[in-house]
């Protein structure tokens, strides 16, 4: 039996099973599909790697051991510290995100071990990200959006994640991959391909204003920047003259993508912006599902008339949060370990509930301290190095676009999480060891 091809046939499973997020796990108890799969994997690997092929863990380089190993040790010594400073025992989020953290190592390790050793297994993950196609119907029927409850009563679709924002993420995902496809088959004038992948991008680029996440926003066009230089440097193009033409594709992909959104999507898009004309729609249609194109038209109007000005940071939380995080930082500078949020650490460090982080680098800090945070900057670092390395030398290489993909989403997800969390995304595991390949 050949385990090998078990083992990479279930992590291809898991990988096109992370679109399936919904459902929180302490109101079910029944695990993820994610899960489920990488657990079988797990157990084939096992018969795979011991005893024979124990040798081939040696192929992750040294260093990146090391600095794994120093961000869970550190998330670890946080943990304990915690315990015997504030004396807070493990509740069921502190064993959750145990768990969390062991299944992050896992993928990560089993991941990037298979990649290390069959680059057709790594292409099959790649365009497993591609999963999110499957919601491009929506776009022209919404009413089933609607009707299968994968959109907010707020408006906000999120597919089959938990939440919003969370689908944000995998959206910018594929949006990235197939935009670097788009430039690659534009830049090698492959007509059909390119109009395909054209198309397809502005779908994805749809789903995420659709998410109506606004971190999503700054990071898709982030990430599609990213991809832009990236391909002109690898096809060796005319940096300037290329990256002002990409500039206007771009532009041209947001406009088409905001035309195929549904009626209620874009005025819950316009509010989004223009937060103050809330009780204006509302007044005139209780339930989103129900507004239609005269009530875009009579919204624009009235902002149009009123010479309104943006604003898209309203009603943000954000900033008090980031202060208060700020100011335990110095008194606890090695993290607060796996337990952070129970109540009692939270009232003991500043008398008062403590929020969630809302960014990646304080993510990093309250579970491991400084040394993770480190950790984990490293890892980043070694990705731009191995993306930098890659491009330069290997453009003509048939792996360079997935490169290039891989690292214009990391980049676009890396801005979102500056406005919320990252590690415990089981897929962004999976692209850092597809970009540290």
């Amino acid at each position: 039996m050949n385990f090998a091809k078990i083992s990479k046939f279930l992590l291809i499973l898991a990988a096109v099973s992370l679109i399936f997020r919904k459902g929180l796990f302490l109101q079910t108890f029944i695990p993820k599909p994610f899960e489920i799969f990488l657990f079988l994997a797990l157990i084939s690997s096992f018969f795979y790697f011991f005893p024979k092929n124990l040798n081939k863990f040696k192929i992750i380089d040294k260093k990146i051991y090391l600095a794994l190993f120093i961000f869970l040790f550190s998330v670890g010594l946080a943990t304990l510290i915690s315990y015997l400073r504030y004396g807070v025992g493990f509740n069921i989020g502190g064993v959750l995100n145990t768990v969390r953290f062991l299944i992050m190592t896992i993928t990560f390790i089993l991941f990037y071990v298979f990649f290390k050793e069959d680059k057709i297994f790594y292409k099959r993950v790649w365009w497993t990200f591609f999963v999110p196609v499957i919601f491009i119907p929506l776009l022209i029927f919404p009413e089933l959006a609607y009707k299968f409850s994968i959109v907010e009563q707020n408006g906000r679709f999120y597919g089959l994640f938990q939440n919003p924002s969370d689908a944000s993420l995998f959206f910018l995902i594929a949006l990235s991959f197939f935009f670097v496809l788009f430039l690659k088959n534009f830049y090698q004038k492959r007509g059909y391909f390119c109009l395909a992948y054209f198309l397809l991008t502005v779908t994805m680029a749809s789903l995420v204003l659709w998410s109506q996440a606004r971190a999503a926003w700054f990071g898709m066009i982030g990430g599609l920047m990213m991809a832009s230089y990236l391909v002109i440097i690898a096809f060796r193009k005319n940096l300037l003259k290329n990256l002002l033409l990409n500039a206007v594709i771009i532009i041209l992909i947001l406009i088409l993508a905001f035309a195929i959104l549904p009626s209620s999507a874009k005025i819950v898009l316009i509010l989004r912006i223009f937060p103050q004309y809330n009780h204006y729609v509302r007044e005139k249609v209780d339930d989103v599902s129900q507004l239609s194109s005269q009530n875009l038209g009579d919204l624009i109007s009235k902002i149009k008339r009123e010479n309104a000005s943006p604003d898209l940071f309203y009603d943000q939380p954000r900033l008090a949060i980031w202060k208060d995080y700020l100011k335990l930082i110095p008194k606890n500078p090695l993290g607060l370990g796996l337990n952070y949020y129970h109540p009692e650490l939270a009232v003991k460090l500043q008398g008062k509930p403590l929020g969630g982080y809302h960014n990646l680098l304080l993510e990093c800090w309250t579970y491991g301290g400084i040394t993770a945070l480190g950790a984990f900057l490293y890892l980043l670092w070694r990705i731009i190095l191995n993306i930098k390395n890659k491009i330069r030398d290997n453009s003509k290489n048939p792996l360079t676009i997935y490169n290039i993909g891989i690292a214009s989403a990391l980049f676009g997800l890396i801005i979102h999480s500056l406005f919320g969390g990252l590690i415990f995304f089981y897929f962004v595991w999976i692209l850092l060891a597809m970009a540290l390949i």
